[in-house]
């Protein structure tokens, strides 16, 4: 099976315009879209996510950490990702909306803002954005594995290491995390830096 392609910061921004302009739901998808990229979420942790699980003791949403409980996390690894802040700014936006139509405790539901969206529906909707923004053979996969190559690249840039980046994707062996990560085609800079 092919690895979902990665995306660059200006396919993320066509995917968010086309959402702002096109969506029936577009705060909701702006946080699928960016649990996905700015988290490495997968489809069936964006789908079961609470809010009990990106929110503070207060209800306010976390500046801090998103929480992926053993329940909805692959194999049961549960983690905590620190919060980007895109990503907090969306869910701030969506709480509000959730709270106004007194939501029940899950993040991300159907159209009618209280139905949950299953795993697989939700891959199936994230894909067909892609498609209606101009990207083609995008899957919903493909905002983690940009997510895992992009913090793997920058890692040692900020104390980190793959280790790190293993731990944030939930993955739990470090040549699970390997496969993730796109090669460069900066390979002849690094070599010359040397």
């Amino acid at each position: 099976m092919a690895q979902a392609k990665t995306l660059t910061n200006d396919q993320l921004l066509q995917v968010l315009d086309y959402v702002a302009k096109n969506s029936s739901m577009p705060i909701r998808d702006y946080a699928i879209i960016l649990l996905s990229f700015k988290a490495g979420l997968r489809a069936q942790e964006i789908a079961g996510l609470q809010w009990r699980n990106v929110t503070t003791a207060s209800g306010e949403i976390s500046d801090v950490v998103i929480e992926i409980p053993a329940s909805i996390a692959k194999k049961g690894h549960k983690r905590a990702i620190p919060m980007h802040s895109a990503v907090h700014v969306a869910l701030q936006a969506l709480h509000k909306v959730a709270q106004a139509r007194k939501q029940n405790d899950t993040v991300i539901t159907a159209r009618d803002g209280v139905s949950e969206v299953s795993p697989n529906t939700l891959q199936r909707y994230i894909s067909r954005l892609y498609t209606a923004a101009g990207l083609y053979g995008v899957t919903s996969h493909s905002g983690r594995r940009t997510f895992i190559t992009r913090a793997a690249r920058i890692a040692n840039t900020h104390g980190c290491s793959l280790k790190d980046v293993q731990l944030i994707a939930g993955h739990k062996y470090i040549d699970t995390t390997e496969h993730y990560v796109d090669a460069s085609d900066r390979v002849s800079d690094l070599v010359n830096a040397i």
